[in-house]
């Protein structure tokens, strides 16, 4: 593959440093690399379209054998899916599919890892950095189950039990169980 140019979101100041760090890399083996600059809308029209060489995204699935098929199941390479880089490989679509019918979480677990192993040898995506999250609830908030994946599943299950409540707090809320 011949990359000519690394797409990135004016929106994103730390996706543009990292272009241009590897833009650098590029230039010192002897490849002329520009980065392309571009608000989010029209990124997200290159991406849906597959009309870069290579981008700077984020990269956030739902950790779920489901999750690894929206991201890399031939599948969802077809226009309008979650695979934007079009990776297809049948031995990944036949082990995500093991996944998804395995009952033992053992199981699943192999194929998972036998799926990642695949991904990360056939390098459809080089993984960069991870950000790191943080995230706040006032503790006048009752949560129901937290997932390191999404802190926001279950949202809709959360409350303010009404002794705490504040005159914003009592705009649409449901009544406390």
């Amino acid at each position: 593959m011949r990359v000519t140019s690394i797409s990135t979101t004016s929106s994103s100041a730390t996706r543009k440093q990292y272009a241009v760090l590897l833009q650098d890399a590029f230039r010192k083996v002897g490849a002329s690399v520009k980065v392309e600059e571009s608000d989010f809308a029209s990124a997200t029209a290159k991406e849906a379209d597959r009309k870069f060489d290579a981008e700077m995204a984020v990269f956030s699935t739902d950790p779920s054998v489901s999750g690894l098929r929206q991201s890399w199941g031939t599948a969802a390479a077809a226009k309008g899916g979650s695979n934007y880089t079009a990776y297809s490989n049948p031995v990944v679509d036949a082990l995500l599919d093991s996944a998804v019918l395995a009952f033992d979480p053992a199981r699943t677990k192999s194929y998972s890892r036998r799926v990642f192993e695949t991904i990360n040898e056939d390098a459809p995506g080089i993984f960069l950095y991870e950000m790191s999250a943080r995230a706040g609830i006032h503790r006048r908030i009752r949560t129901t189950t937290m997932r390191a994946d999404g802190y926001w599943n279950g949202m809709a299950d959360w409350w303010i039990p009404a002794s705490q409540r504040n005159a914003r707090d009592k705009i649409g809320l449901r009544p406390a169980q």
